[in-house]
């Protein structure tokens, strides 16, 4: 057996997965190749932040002024070469006409007289500008040379938004992982229109694994759910290899006499780098390397010891293969005093909310690996962290998001 930290260490030396070209306008999810720097300048040109009115600052030294409106610039117009005196009316983001230092806003307008309505000739600065105002500068977001974003960066909207206004068409990033899962068991029932023999369950897992793969920006197959047939299970499970970065599995990685899986992998040629880490739930997950590269996570048969799987090790090697920097816990404290009577690093169904005193956590009753309804109510995992037995009110812990990498309350 291993602790969490050595099995980590193990996870993040997989090796990353090709980099591919995909255009911006599709690379939500995917992960920067490379730092990507700018190579224009945004703003490119110097505009009007405001709708109002370009002037010489010291044209007006204070309000009230009356000034002759000479000029009108809308966005999308060529940059205007303007006299520097009077007022040059202006749009939004239109180019600011040479000769002009300073905006004034719209609503510190009086219009004294209008051609027709809304088209003055004349107005009132009702209040004294000040010189440079209301003006963005070429630039001023993004200069020449500047890194928008860093290697191992996840592409998302707000990502997209900042290449696309820089003039990016297309990105290097990671590719993203294929990934197969499979479920083992006899008495598992994937039809939830079939009535349940004793001895039988539905598939939560499956169903829980492929929708959190997905949130991870992964689309992954399922391949069915295994009897606890080591015979068909070797033949089955090769055909997915060369289809599949990574395979994960729920259910026969224990050591009962029907926990089939670490054996066959061995059978078909796998490395076992890690059987057994130190933690609960989901003690017996197992991590092995196929001679093709594919890598194999077999994970606990309990939904909560799954989730756990998935969670805090199947994340982490996407995150290795994608070139994703490491996920980095938030800190919160405790409500309630907890005790555990197992050395282990435990992850604990938790339930975190802000508060005046910063980030609070309670740990959920209701902690049993079969248990879904605490599951349910809970929005992160608390870290009771290896040998550490007896926590009070007030201490620190580590939280991380429940699923996804963004936190919500």
């Amino acid at each position: 057996m291993v602790s969490y930290e050595q099995a980590i260490d193990i996870l993040k030396k997989a090796k990353r997965l090709p980099v591919k070209t995909v255009s911006v306008d599709q690379a939500s999810g995917y992960v920067c190749a490379k730092d990507v720097i700018s190579s224009i300048q945004v703003p490119p040109f110097k505009n009007s932040a405001m709708d109002g009115f370009a002037i010489v600052a010291n044209q007006a030294p204070s309000a009230p002024v009356i000034m002759d409106v000479v000029g009108r610039t809308a966005a999308g117009d060529l940059p205007a070469s303007g006299s520097g005196r009077g007022a040059w009316e202006i749009m939004t983001g239109g180019p600011l006409p040479s000769g002009y230092d300073t905006v004034i806003r719209l609503e510190h307008i009086t219009y004294l007289n209008e051609n027709s309505p809304g088209t003055p000739t004349r107005i009132r600065l009702n209040q004294t500008p000040k010189l440079g105002s209301d003006i963005r500068h070429p630039g001023e977001d993004f200069d020449i040379g500047d890194v928008l974003l860093e290697e191992g960066t996840r592409i998302l909207s707000k990502e997209i938004m900042a290449l696309t206004a820089a003039g990016f068409s297309k990105i290097d990033a990671f590719s993203r992982p294929r990934v197969s899962v499979l479920s083992t068991g006899n008495e598992i029932i994937n039809d939830t229109s079939k009535t349940l023999r004793p001895g039988q369950i539905y598939n939560s897992n499956g169903p829980y694994l492929i929708n959190t793969l997905k949130a991870n920006f992964v689309e992954p197959r399922f391949l069915g759910t295994f009897d606890d047939d080591p015979d068909r299970f070797e033949t089955e499970l090769p055909k997915a290899l060369d289809e599949s970065d990574i395979i994960m599995s729920t259910g026969g990685v224990s050591v009962g006499r029907f926990d089939f899986v670490p054996e066959s992998l061995r059978r078909m040629g796998a490395e076992i780098l890690f059987h057994g880490v130190s933690i609960r739930p989901g003690k017996p997950i197992l991590y092995a390397r196929f001679p093709n590269g594919t890598h194999y996570l077999g994970l606990s048969g309990n939904p909560i010891s799954a989730s756990v799987g998935i969670r805090f090790f199947g994340v982490p090697l996407i995150r290795a293969l994608t070139g994703l920097k490491p996920e980095k816990p938030l800190t919160a404290k405790l409500k309630n005093p907890h005790f555990k009577s197992h050395p282990h690093r435990f992850f604990a169904k938790a339930l975190a909310v802000p508060s005046k005193n910063g980030l609070e956590v309670e740990i959920l009753k209701g902690q049993q690996s079969f248990k879904m309804k605490s599951f349910l109510e809970a929005n992160c995992w608390a870290i009771i962290e290896q040998n550490q037995f007896e926590l009070d009110s007030g201490d620190t812990v580590s939280v991380y998001p429940q699923t996804a990498d963004q936190w919500q309350f």
